[in-house]
């Protein structure tokens, strides 16, 4: 692909090139449609002069007008049927003489329905009427032409079936049929793909030629031209009479001296090409959504990713001052946009595309004036977050030879990100991002023998590399209790006084019971703690970031640096018919050339299982997004105790919907919905699975006729219903979320509003994100009082000060209950990927059993959807909230330690239910009371020593804090401790408040 084309075009060739193919035309045209009437048209008009004018017929909504400055224009067919363009009966139309068809299209042959074939062009509604050219899935091409004869006089060959003809799907393809009265031939782009000899008489009709699809016979891709033309020679028509480009360059949107840059391979660094995603920048010949793969390659990004990394390209211009252009793309019903600077600009500029502009014209936007450039300056290119992105063209027009021109105010705006900022290495240099470093300033004694120091800090504790135990003893010992079934966490950090190579840790493999060899009835996995670079304090623009502990990797060999803490972790799982009592084993510690160091390992089983959670949902949302560490995401989320999903599936359904607007048909074959649907059934979990049904482009086409949006809209909602149900998923477990996050998308509110509409309708459960009955956005509260009684569930952020709503979270908490709303509590924070382990320990544990008594549930966002590179928060503007890491180059990838904390709530919260279910079990048992009352009083004394009043002072959110944190005098940021949150409690509490309960189950069991 060439990288700039240059259209130097002198206005008096091309006038004298319209006139010379007009000419040629009119000798021999009998009709001649260029598609090219454009936006709002409701005719095609015949540019033969025969005044054949079609009439387009938009049933379904399925045909749309469209102009591309290097396709020209067309118009699209979304292979619905009965949408078409109908050409009233003309006496010219019935060919009685030798005649040529010439065809110019693309057509999408995967979209061919079950009868096999697409019209191009028919006269009648059955293609055996008259005459007709069809195409079939296999790209071969149907002549049909009803009284024709083979040269025996044999009147079976009207059916004429050309199978070498190998048109394309999605390839700008010509096709010319001529019949000469003795020879039928076509052509496909030049090449003649097959002759036969007929001869007779066309039989004539009187009913209309339909361009486009017919009944049964749909067509879906774009008609560029047609012309239907008298025949007076064997050789055809001149060539300049069906040169559809002279017609394109009338309309042309592009100053004839642009400069334009599309070949979007050359940007750096590389892009993805022809695949599709919310994560990536992808380069495809497909317009996204619009049905069809044609023409030539764009640049893509999708709406949700908050940015991807910066592309940039050299269009090495003739040094001098250019207006700068891009070509964009609309995507219907979504806001579209770009972020653009070169070089040598200070600021960013925004192109915004509001939703609601034709999605398959070029929209040509002047963005700069007045720049100077030269053969190496670059263009710099990004996303803009929550903005879908289709790129056509980048064009440089000198402005000398331009009129003086200003850009669109309303489209064009200077971005809030300053140019200077883009590097890691900027924003470091010049204090966008500040490093807070954690300090440790206990010591202990060095020169231990071994040449390392060995010790066990609490797991929720973040371990540094300058972390070091309060004092040495010279060994450690690791010891922890649970019940059945239970997973427990412990903590063994390594700090080395010398460099130690080829250092490896790894479990003994023998365990001791009851002074007898025995095998441990679990499982017992070594983890190293890895750090990355993630912001602290701030979720956008600048702020400051640490270097902490996140995410587990399978423990290795490795080379240890002296004086340099590493932290390994210790996931121990218990059968759930393990046996009680105490087992043993030990962790051995190697460097090659002295001997191992080992360390005991006591796990103590208790002689009860827990109970499983109950009125509680606990769950992520997710995109489930293909990971290779973690292929089965639900199972894993399981496997932590979480009993609740909702994937955000609309994004990137992979359904495709089919057929007429009255009776769609939904194909789920390698959807995310199947997936999620079947990874869900698999796990057995018990919750809610919420349904996110924000994007069904199907039904949006049909806007503004509500009534036929409507009737698709239930019947594709209904489809998903029964698939989730054939899949194992009850339909009483889905929970329909119209829309994430309502309040900040106030332009959706209507939208919004029409689809809860319907699916309360059905019967279905309802949710939404961030809406609650009295917000403090006064303009949308007559909105918000129509969306709220349709709403089932509301799934709301905790905060200790109003946010969105003008409510405090206990009136929200108590109104939803008399109003019978179900709420779910969301995030616990204000959306920072911090390890706050002591946070979402308590989120999805105790909070359930103080703050959040009222809650349904916790849902946290996310699980699998890194924003860029998850390991680096320096590269964007928002954080990285990621449950599983993916691999990266040496990195296998692995579970995050909030997943780990997030595991752990949810046993605390087990442990408390199960106390719970004991009491209820023993009540009106005499010999129990005294235990009853125990217990009773325990959880009692457990939730009021949590100090919910402090929380409330201290947080906005359920944000914890670090013990101490202080800026020096040379500006260094610094922090010390633990970071804890502000509840009353230490780390130690809540290992402390299972062990109470333990006993107080023991003495249930017991009492006589």
């Amino acid at each position: 692909m060439s990288k700039y084309i240059s259209l130097l075009l002198l206005p008096l060739v091309l006038v004298v090139g319209v006139s010379s193919a007009r000419a040629a035309e009119s000798a021999n045209a009998l009709a001649l449609w260029a598609f090219d009437d454009g936006r709002g048209s409701e005719t095609v008009s015949d540019r033969s002069g025969h005044g054949l004018t079609g009439r387009i017929v938009n049933r379904h909504g399925g045909c749309a007008w469209g102009w591309d400055d290097f396709e020209g224009a067309f118009l699209l067919f979304g292979g619905r049927e009965g949408d078409r363009v109908v050409v009233p009966h003309d006496a010219q139309l019935n060919l009685d003489a030798p005649f040529s068809i010439r065809v110019a299209f693309s057509c999408d042959l995967e979209r061919i329905g079950k009868s096999n074939f697409a019209a191009l062009l028919s006269k009648g509604e059955d293609y055996k009427a008259s005459y007709s050219v069809l195409i079939n899935r296999t790209g071969d091409v149907l002549v049909y032409l009803k009284g024709l004869t083979d040269m025996r006089g044999n009147r079976n060959r009207a059916y004429n079936l050309f199978r070498s003809a190998g048109i394309e799907s999605g390839r700008d393809t010509v096709l010319i049929v001529n019949w000469d009265g003795a020879q039928l031939a076509i052509e496909v782009n030049g090449k003649k793909r097959g002759s036969l000899q007929r001869g007779g008489r066309l039989l004539p009709s009187e009913e209309p030629l339909y361009l486009g699809g017919i009944a049964h016979y749909p067509f879906a891709g774009t008609l560029k031209s047609v012309r239907i033309a008298r025949l007076t020679s064997s050789k055809g028509l001149p060539a300049n009479a069906t040169d559809d480009n002279i017609l394109r360059r009338q309309k042309t949107i592009l100053n004839p001296s642009a400069i334009i840059f599309r070949d979007f391979h050359a940007l750096t660094p590389p892009i993805l090409a022809d695949r599709s995603g919310i994560n990536h920048w992808y380069v495809s010949s497909s317009l996204f959504g619009a049905g069809f793969s044609s023409g030539p390659e764009r640049l893509h990004k999708g709406p949700a990713t908050e940015d991807l990394p910066m592309l940039t390209c050299r269009p090495k211009l003739p040094s001098g001052t250019y207006n700068l252009y891009v070509g964009m793309l609309p995507r219907v019903h979504m806001d579209n946009g770009i972020r653009l600077r070169t070089d040598t600009m200070e600021n960013w500029v925004d192109i915004r595309l509001p939703p609601g502009m034709h999605p398959v014209l070029t929209e040509n936007v002047l963005w700069a004036t007045g720049i100077k450039m030269d053969e190496d300056s670059r263009l710099l290119v990004r996303g803009i977050p929550d903005r879908f992105t289709i790129l056509q063209y980048f064009a440089f027009v000198p402005t000398r030879l331009e009129k003086k021109r200003a850009v669109d105010p309303a489209r064009v705006v200077a971005s809030t990100i300053p140019g200077p900022r883009d590097t890691v290495a900027r924003r470091l240099t010049e204090g966008y991002l500040v490093e807070r470093r954690h300090v440790e300033k206990a010591s202990a004694p060095e020169g231990e023998q071994r040449g390392f120091t060995v010790f066990s800090p609490h797991w929720m504790e973040l371990v540094f590399p300058d972390t070091q135990p309060k004092s040495d003893s010279g060994s450690c010992e690791l010891r922890t209790v649970g019940a059945r079934g239970e997973t427990m966490l412990l903590a063994l950090a390594v700090r080395p006084h010398e460099p130690l190579a080829d250092f490896t840790i790894a479990p003994s493999g023998q365990w001791m019971r009851a002074k007898s060899a025995a095998p441990f009835p679990g499982t017992l996995s070594l983890c190293e703690v890895r750090s990355l670079a993630k912001r602290y304090g701030a979720y956008r623009g600048p702020g400051e970031f640490m270097r902490v502990p996140l995410y587990l990797e399978p423990a290795r060999k490795r080379d240890l640096p002296a004086n340099e803490t590493v932290e390994y972790f210790i996931r121990i799982t218990v059968a759930p018919d393990a046996p009680p009592g105490e087992y043993r084993t030990k962790l051995l510690l190697k460097r090659p050339g002295s001997g191992d160091v080992s360390v005991p390992v006591i796990v103590r089983v208790r002689p009860f299982a827990l109970a499983p959670l109950r009125d509680v949902s606990l769950g992520f949302f997710t995109q489930l997004l293909p990971n290779p560490a973690d292929p089965a995401p639900v199972r894993t989320m399981e496997s932590y105790g979480l009993n609740a999903v909702a994937p955000f599936v609309f994004y990137r359904s992979g359904i495709q919907v089919t057929g007429p607007w009255d009776h769609p048909q939904v194909a789920f074959d390698q959807s995310s919905y199947r997936r999620a649907f079947r990874q869900f059934a698999e796990a057995g979990m018990d919750g809610p699975f919420f349904v996110h049904v924000a994007g069904f482009d199907f039904c949006n086409r049909l806007l503004p006729d509500e009534e036929r949006y409507a009737v698709a809209y239930r019947a594709i909602a209904s489809q998903i219903v029964r698939e989730a149900e054939s899949c194992g998923v009850l339909s009483s477990r889905l929970i329909f979320e119209v829309y994430d996050e309502v309040l900040s998308h106030p332009a959706a509110l209507p939208k919004i509003l029409r689809d809860l509409r319907i699916l309360k309708a059905m019967g279905l459960h309802t949710s939404t994100t961030h809406l609650w009955r009295k917000t403090n956005k006064g303009k949308h509260q007559p909105m918000v009082d129509k969306i709220f009684p349709l709403l089932d569930s509301l799934v709301l952020r905790y905060s200790a000060k109003p946010i969105w709503y003008v409510d405090d979270w206990a009136t929200i908490l108590s109104e939803a209950k008399k109003l019978g709303k179900t709420v779910y509590h969301y995030n616990y924070t204000s959306g920072l990927a911090f390890p706050e382990l002591e946070s979402v320990r308590f989120t999805t544990g105790w909070f359930h059993r103080s703050l959040g008594a009222d809650c349904a549930g916790s849902l946290l966002w996310n699980y699998d959807v890194p924003r860029l590179d998850p390991r680096d928060d320096l590269d964007g503007m928002n954080t990285d909230w990621i449950g599983v890491y993916p691999p990266a180059g040496a990195d296998q990838g692995g579970p995050s330690l909030l997943l780990e904390a997030m595991g752990q709530g949810i046993t605390d919260l087990r442990y408390a239910i199960t106390l719970e279910d004991a009491i209820e079990k023993s009540r009106g048992k005499p010999e129990k009371a005294a235990a009853i009352q125990e217990a009773e009083e325990l959880l009692h004394k457990l939730r009021n020593s949590l100090d919910m009043k402090l929380l409330r002072e201290q947080c906005v959110y359920l944000e914890s804090s670090w013990d101490r944190a202080w800026t020096d005098d040379e500006g260094v940021r610094f922090a010390a401790g633990r970071l804890t949150l502000p509840n009353g409690w230490i780390f130690e509490d809540y290992d402390t408040a299972r062990e109470s309960i333990a006993r107080c189950l023991q003495a249930l069991s017991q009492a006589l």
